[in-house]
């Protein structure tokens, strides 16, 4: 008995049919499925059915080309070439699955006269191909086996079928009649298999065109899961620094290692917790296991964590922890460089323009900070289209302009349409292109002199007696950009200069400021005082009624990634050194008893291999003190400074 469609059975007398005999029995009956709008994946076919087609398929590719075979057995190719490929499909390829079942070689282009012949097939069954022969073959696989579980878990959950596996997209894209018909009858499955009234183990769910086993299985099994239970089947865990990627195969089973051919995706997410992270990801830190010759990308590099070994029984695969905060999506590379599926990260669901770290120091006349790079827009992961723009300012033509994606988007397309290097101010918009949708999208204004550099000398710049150290600014362009004048002195009592910067027609007048020390003091947590202004011209004066007022030295040093200590000198040698606190803060009371036995001291720092005297301090009579009681020393009762017991 041949099992043909799961409703027609052919039965043969004598032994079973091989080779052409097998495709001429088979063909009439896949025909009539196919032409009634049927995808080759929906037919109940037996494993050594399926196998057979495939080899008598291959054998008759021996004596003539794959596109002649098409023609004269169209359905049994496109039935044998996608149930192979359903069952085969691992990491986005399924041709060398096909290869092994027709008994055929793979050479370079052996892939492509199998997908030009599967187009021939379905040309001839009046079925429009949907894109290249790969696309083709995976539509009328109806969701491979291996992508089963996630697409009907997500077609149970109700929620977005973009994000799934490429093999599912893809079916997806082609929106024929068929694939509507083939989602809606897995739906209505899951429905019936979850509701209170469901048909018992064994018994299928009643319909005009029934699923074949395999799918039913794989709802079922889905079904189980939404109704709730221990660990789930099939459900991954990982032990990081211990046994790897962990498996429960049963409800009661207890957790073993996995080994990698159990897993149907090549990429897993797993959060900090080692749960497996569904399909939207946590914007937080989480690992990821994958081939090692699988490249992750995805629209804003995540920052790498910590890596970790996985066990043996993983060889070729990788694991390692990034943050996602401030990613939109992932996605793996898969070898021929088309087949990706997205992963959404949960968190921006619009879209984000990534101008990049501004040049130190250089702004425009009005304040705003040069970019040397052009921005970036970042879109959300998902479907729909938008349109993106860049002009100048104030009404100004439009520089470049693109209708995408974010499947399709790539960073780059936007620059491609203009004159390089890019020089100006522009305002970059970002709108649904399919319907507006009020407060969907983007206007952002960024001033880009791109390939712009500079230099300082010294950096930062410290303080002196007279006020800033002098210093001497560098620019550097790229060709085509101009830059009046290249290197320019600032003297010691400014703290900028002006320059130009011209490409073409526009010119750009830019502020350069050296990064320079500033001090103020600010008031003790939870008071009601104010922080003085920024100083940054020569030392800061510092009384002792602001000693006793308490607050804190604050220094802002650019560039210097640590607080230095800070020195208390008197007479010309260190009597005290003051640490920061964790917040960079220099408490002033722990100077009161140093500067009230010596009177006068300077604050010192060491920064970048130079001293600076920061600040000047003067004591005064402690009478005033509003901090202690009438006639109290600030050294305490009956002691006269200098004289304490531990001096």
């Amino acid at each position: 008995m041949i099992h043909g469609t799961g409703w027609e059975v052919a039965d043969v007398a004598g032994p079973p049919p091989r080779g052409a005999s097998l495709l001429d029995l088979l063909e009439p009956g896949w025909r009539r499925h196919l032409s009634a709008s049927g995808l080759a994946g929906t037919l109940e076919v037996e494993a050594a059915v399926r196998d057979a087609v495939a080899r008598a398929l291959g054998d008759q590719s021996r004596g003539r080309s794959p596109v002649e075979v098409a023609q004269q057995w169209p359905a049994c190719l496109v039935v044998g070439l996608a149930q192979v490929a359903g069952a085969s499909y691992r990491n986005g390829r399924f041709w060398p699955g096909w290869h092994r079942a027709a008994g055929l070689r793979a050479t370079r282009r052996s892939a492509d006269q199998w997908g030009q012949a599967f187009l021939e097939a379905l040309t001839v069954l009046g079925i429009p191909p949907p894109g290249t022969g790969r696309e083709a073959v995976l539509v009328q696989a109806a969701v491979p086996d291996a992508c089963l579980p996630d697409f009907l878990r997500l077609v149970a959950a109700g929620t977005d079928l973009s994000g799934a596996d490429p093999a599912v997209a893809a079916m997806l894209r082609s929106g024929g009649p068929a694939v509507t018909a083939f989602v809606g009858r897995c739906r209505s499955a899951l429905h019936v298999l979850t509701a209170p009234d469901r048909p018992a183990d064994g018994d299928q769910p009643t319909a005009d065109q029934p699923l074949p086993r395999r799918i039913l299985d794989a709802a079922r099994t889905v079904a189980a899961e939404f109704a709730g239970g221990p660990a789930r089947p099939r459900v991954l865990r990982l032990e990081p620094f211990g046994r790897g990627v962990l498996v429960a195969d049963g409800r009661d089973q207890a957790w073993r290692s996995a080994l990698p051919h159990e897993v149907a995706e090549p990429l897993l997410v797993f959060d900090e917790g080692g749960r497996q992270a569904s399909p939207v990801l946590p914007a937080e830190p989480v690992w990821l296991v994958h081939p090692a010759d699988l490249e992750v990308r995805s629209d804003v590099p995540p920052r790498l964590m910590v890596t970790s070994r996985l066990p043996l029984t993983w060889p070729g695969w990788q694991m390692a922890q990034l943050d996602l905060r401030g990613v939109s999506w992932l996605e793996l590379a898969t070898p021929d460089g088309t087949a990706r599926r997205r992963h959404r990260v949960r968190g921006r669901v619009k879209p984000r323009l990534d101008a990049g770290p501004p040049v130190p120091g250089v702004t425009t006349a009005a304040g705003a900070p040069v970019h040397p790079q052009v921005p970036v827009v970042l879109l959300p992961a998902g479907a729909g289209r938008w349109r993106i723009e860049a002009r100048r300012p104030g009404g100004g033509p439009v520089l470049a302009a693109v209708t995408t994606t974010a499947a399709d988007w790539r960073p780059d397309q936007l620059w491609r349409q203009v004159s390089r290097p890019v020089l100006g101010t522009m305002t970059v918009t970002v709108t649904p292109a399919d319907r507006p949708v009020s407060g969907a999208g983007l206007r952002r204004s960024v001033t880009v002199a791109e390939g712009l550099g500079v230099a300082y000398s010294p950096a930062p710049r410290l303080t002196g007696e007279r006020g800033l150290e002098p210093a001497e600014a560098v620019l550097t362009a790229p060709p085509g950009m101009t830059v009046s004048p290249l290197a320019a002195l600032i003297p010691a009592e400014s703290v900028m200069i002006g320059m130009t910067c011209v490409t073409g027609p526009v010119v750009v007048p830019l502020r350069v400021r050296p990064p320079h020390l500033r001090m103020r003091i600010e008031p003790e947590p939870g008071s009601d005082g104010k922080p003085t202004a920024w100083h940054h011209l020569g030392p800061l004066a510092i009384s002792g009624s602001d000693l006793r007022r308490g607050g804190a030295l604050r220094l802002d040093l650019p560039g210097l990634g640590w607080d230095p200590p800070l020195e208390v000198i008197a007479a010309e040698r260190v009597v005290q050194v003051l640490q920061p606190t964790r917040q960079g803060r220099y408490p002033l009371r722990r100077m009161l008893d140093t500067v009230n036995s010596h009177r006068d001291v300077s604050l010192r720092i060491t920064a970048a291999g130079r001293t600076a005297i920061v600040a000047h301090v003067r004591g005064t009579a402690d009478r005033a003190d509003p901090w202690l009681p009438a006639g109290a020393s600030v050294l305490g009762a009956g002691t006269l400074a200098g004289s304490a017991p531990w001096m």
